[in-house]
Formats: structure tokens, C-alpha cells, sequence
């Protein structure tokens, strides 16, 4: 137990100094250098961050070499130290985390897309801004779950995104997530008493010995309807699902 703690305490401790050296230094790598330096300075950010947690991903697949919008799992708020390609890319995430400690920080840092999730209004500018980047050569990576979703098996998404990808011939591809440990596996609503529960939740994963994790990458393609772009996301997570069991 004493152990465990230890553990802990060092993980937490490691993590946090690494998301405020991150945050503070890309933004300063992308001035001095350019987004392709900057880019591969997080990568290397992030690698380390995976270290310090003892996460070593191991990738079935490769990112592609263009950009494209890739398409998530959300079972842990870890996910976000995997969701960045091989070229520059930016996130969509939930504007709730945009001022909070350590993750908003590395988010703004990162150029973050965040999105008001009951804002009908937020949702299309961010779909607007994702058709933008990926033309512009930015890949784009989203959950559409819209939350940690605390289980390996993908919920229902939202539909918009699907339509207005094929609507704009984005290339799509996914990104699916699985922990070896079920101890990262996280669901939050943002009710009341969010951030209390959070704090026990990460305590509980610092503590662990060992944090696996495998990623499945799809090839980018294009599809003819959002209906054939949404029932490939679900195939493709639930093939991923059972070769992993």
C-alpha cells in the first residue's frame, strides 16, 4: 500500500511538471521554429508523459502521411495523449476544460478547437473550423461520443460531424482506443461534484503498477453518405473490441 502511494505521489507529481513544461514550451517552439518543429516537439512531449504514467502504446496501423480527420473512442481522459498524428493536428474538446489547471493550459498550447457541447451554435462554427483546418493541412481529431464514455464499447454519436465530412469530402479515418488495465476507464456527465470525483478517479490511476494500452488506426477514406461513414466508425471499434479480447 505504502508502495502504491509512493508511486502515486511521484506519477502525479512528474505528470503535472511535464503538462506545465509542455505548455509552456510549445507555443514558444512554434514561434521560434514552425508548426512541423513544434509538432515534433510534442510528440516527443507526450512520449515522455506516456513514460512517466507507464504507458507504452502499441499501435496496430500507421497515421497517415496527409491530413484527415480522425475519429475517437473516449473510454479515458488519457486519450488525449493519443489523439496526434503524424502530421500537425489539433483536438476538439469540451470548452469546460479551456481554464482548467494543467490540461487547459496544454490545451490552449496546442490550439485546442473547443466546443460549447449544448450549443447548437458552437457545434456548427467548430464543424465550420474543422472542415478549415483539415483543407488547410491540419489533421483534426474528435470524440464524437461527446464524453469519456468509462467503457470500451462505443455509445452512440452524434451525427453532424459524419455529414458535414462527407458533405465537404473530408478523409476519414479512426482511432480506436483500448487499456489492458480497466482502471483508466472513466464516464463523467460534468453533473455537480464533477471535479471531486475526477481527483479520486486519477489518484486511483496513478497508483497502478502498469497501464497498457493498444491503438487501432484506420486508413483514411472517403465516404458517400454519413449513414456509411457512421456504421464503418462502429464496425471498425467493434472489430478492434473483439481481436483485442
Amino acid at each position: 500500500m505504502i508502495t502504491n502511494w509512493l508511486i502515486g505521489i511521484l506519477r502525479g507529481i512528474g505528470t503535472l511538471l511535464g503538462l506545465t513544461l509542455l505548455s509552456a514550451l510549445i507555443p514558444v517552439v512554434r514561434w521560434g521554429f514552425g508548426t512541423d518543429r513544434a509538432h515534433k516537439f510534442t510528440l516527443g512531449g507526450l512520449r515522455v508523459l506516456c513514460w512517466a504514467l507507464t504507458l507504452n502504446p502499441r499501435v496496430n496501423g500507421k497515421f497517415a502521411s496527409q491530413p484527415a480527420l480522425y475519429l475517437c473512442n473516449h473510454p479515458s481522459y488519457l486519450d488525449i495523449l493519443f489523439a496526434v498524428g503524424q502530421t500537425p493536428s489539433v483536438l476538439v474538446a469540451a470548452d469546460e476544460f479551456r481554464s482548467a489547471p494543467f490540461i487547459g493550459w496544454l490545451g490552449r498550447a496546442l490550439q485546442t478547437v473547443w466546443v460549447r457541447r449544448k450549443c447548437p451554435l458552437s457545434r456548427s462554427r467548430v464543424r465550420e473550423t474543422v472542415v478549415r483546418k483539415v483543407k488547410e493541412g491540419t489533421s483534426v481529431f474528435v470524440f464524437p461520443e461527446g464524453q469519456t464514455t468509462g467503457a470500451h464499447a462505443v455509445q452512440e454519436v452524434k451525427p453532424g460531424l459524419f455529414r458535414t465530412a462527407v458533405e465537404e469530402s473530408l478523409p476519414i479515418a479512426f482511432l480506436s482506443i483500448r487499456y489492458s488495465n480497466p482502471a483508466p476507464l472513466y464516464f463523467h456527465t460534468m453533473g455537480p461534484g464533477f471535479f471531486r470525483d475526477w481527483l479520486r478517479h486519477a489518484w486511483h490511476v496513478l497508483c497502478q503498477p502498469q497501464l497498457g494500452v493498444v491503438l487501432k488506426v484506420s486508413v483514411p477514406m472517403y465516404y458517400s453518405s454519413p449513414e456509411q461513414a457512421q456504421e464503418a466508425f462502429y464496425a471498425f471499434h467493434q472489430r478492434h473490441l473483439r481481436r483485442a479480447a
